[in-house]
Order: C-alpha cells, then structure tokens, then sequence
C-alpha cells in the first residue's frame, strides 16, 4: 500500500478546503494554516483594480501585506512540513506548499503589473512629457525599472 493512499489520506482527503490546486481538491491538514490560507486570499481578493492612476507607495504598501501574509503561511508550512516527515500526509503538504508558492508568485506578478499599469496611465493622462514637470511626474527610469521586473519575474 502507498504511504499517500493509505486510511489517514483518505480521512485528509475529505476534509477539502474548498480550494483546488491543478485541478484537485486541496486538503490542508492543519486548520491553523487553513485560516491563515484563507486570510491571504481575502486580502489578495480585497485588492481591486482600477482604471485611475493611485501613488505607487499605496500600491506597494497593499501587495506587500499580502506578501508578508504569504511569507508566514509559507513558513509555517515548511515548518509542519518538516515536523510530520516522511511518516505523515506528505503529498497534502506538498500541494498546499505548491498552492501557496503559486500563488504568492502570482501575487508578485499581479503587483508589478499594477505597478507597470499604473505607470502607463500616469504617462497617458500628460500632455507633454518634454517638460521638467511631466518628468518629475512620470519618470520613464520608473516604467523601464517595472518592466525589468516583469521581465524577471516571467524569466
């Protein structure tokens, strides 16, 4: 018999957190970790997209409570991860550890295109960008600076 097949999977495995992962239900052995899970995604679903430009250090600001929330999941996990070991619910670890690091990459690349759009719609709403005070509005360093993010998040 398979070490994730056996009576304890199948108990895990029913207790579904409603999230799927690849297609799968996501079972998340330790509640402690699912609200902390959960608490995550109603941040990353608080966050709203707008079509009018916002300052960049709001922006920043709000992606990096959520990033700071996904770190402490993250280590958490590990955590649980290396306390159950071979001998536990290792492929439901591994999944929520997966869920949770694709997601906080996703995270990542959400805030550096909301940082690159924002840019873009600053740069939209100017007249004319030759003068100092266009410039010192709507840095085009800035917008080279977020697409070198972009570029090396999807890299």
């Amino acid at each position: 018999e398979d070490e994730d097949e056996g009576p304890l999977h199948t108990a895990i495995s029913r207790d579904l957190s409603g999230l799927n992962y690849r297609g799968q239900g996501l079972a998340i052995p330790s509640e402690k970790i699912k609200d902390k899970l959960f608490k995550c995604l109603e941040l990353t679903s608080a966050m709203k997209p707008t079509t009018e430009p916002q300052e960049s250090s709001a922006l920043i600001e709000q992606y990096g409570k959520i990033a700071v929330e996904f770190g402490e999941v993250l280590k958490e996990i590990h955590n649980e991860m290396i306390k159950v070991g071979a001998d536990g619910q290792t492929a439901e670890w591994r999944k929520v550890e997966a869920f949770s690091r694709q997601y906080s990459f996703c995270i990542n690349l959400e805030r550096n295109v909301s940082l690159l759009w924002n840019h873009l719609l600053k740069l939209d709403a100017l007249e004319d960008m030759t003068n100092s005070e266009a410039r010192r509005r709507c840095k085009p360093e800035e917008g080279v600076r977020y697409c070198d993010m972009l570029k090396a998040d999807l890299a």
